[in-house]
C-alpha cells in the first residue's frame, strides 16, 4: 500500500474586507498524483462567477460576501491511495471597522523553501534515527521549526499523523517504534 497523498501548501486563516478576492491555495504530491477538492462547511465548493476552482488546485473567491462567504474551508487531496485534508477558516468584515485585524494569505515568496528528502541514519529494534537538509531559503517569515510526519497500515484511520513538530534541528530520534512506518519532513 501506498501512503495517501501529502498536502505541502494549503489554505490559512484570513480576515478579508468584504467585496475583496480570497485566494486559498491547495498543493498536494503523491503516486497517483492526487486530485483536489475543496468543502465549506463540510459540503462541497461549487464554481460560480465569484467562485472559481483552479485546475492547479487553488480556490478563489471574488467580491467577497459577509453572509455567503465566512467559514470554514477544506482541502480534500484525493487518490486510490487514500486521501489528506487541510481546513482553514475565511472571516469576511466590513472593511471600516475597527476592532477587526485583516490578515490576508502571505505571499509565497516569504515562505522558506522545502527542507531535503529524509534520510535514515540510525535503526535499532524499537528505534530509527532521520535527517534532513535544511531548508535553502528561509523567507522572510519567522521559522516556527520543522515536522515530521508518519504514515502507517497498522492504523486503523489511513492517514498522515503528525509525530514531531517545531523541531529547532534537522535530526530526530524516535524510540519505542513497534511498526514499520513512512515518514515525512516538512
Amino acid at each position: 500500500d501506498r501512503p495517501p497523498p501529502v498536502i505541502i501548501t494549503g489554505p490559512v486563516n484570513q480576515t478579508l474586507p468584504i467585496k475583496s478576492i480570497a485566494f486559498l491555495k491547495c498543493k498536494a504530491v503523491g503516486a497517483p498524483k492526487p486530485v483536489i477538492s475543496w468543502y465549506k462547511e463540510g459540503l462541497p465548493v461549487i464554481s460560480s462567477p465569484r467562485v472559481n476552482l483552479t485546475t492547479n488546485g487553488d480556490l478563489i473567491i471574488s467580491s467577497l460576501n459577509i453572509k455567503e462567504d465566512p467559514g470554514l474551508y477544506t482541502c480534500v487531496a484525493s487518490s486510490r491511495s487514500g486521501k489528506s485534508t487541510w481546513s482553514s477558516y475565511l472571516s469576511v468584515e466590513m472593511p471600516n471597522n475597527p476592532n477587526i485585524k485583516f490578515n490576508r494569505a502571505p505571499d509565497k515568496s516569504k515562505y522558506p523553501t522545502a527542507p531535503g528528502q529524509p534520510k535514515l541514519v540510525n535503526t535499532t529494534h524499537d528505534s530509527i534515527t532521520i535527517s534532513w537538509e535544511n531548508s535553502e531559503k528561509l523567507g522572510s517569515l519567522p521559522f516556527l521549526g520543522y515536522s515530521v510526519e508518519m504514515y502507517s497500515n497498522n492504523m486503523t484511520h489511513k492517514s498522515w499523523v503528525p509525530v514531531a513538530a517545531e523541531l529547532k534541528e534537522n535530526i530526530v530520534l524516535f524510540q519505542n517504534m513497534n511498526s514499520v512506518l513512512v515518514l515525512a519532513c516538512c
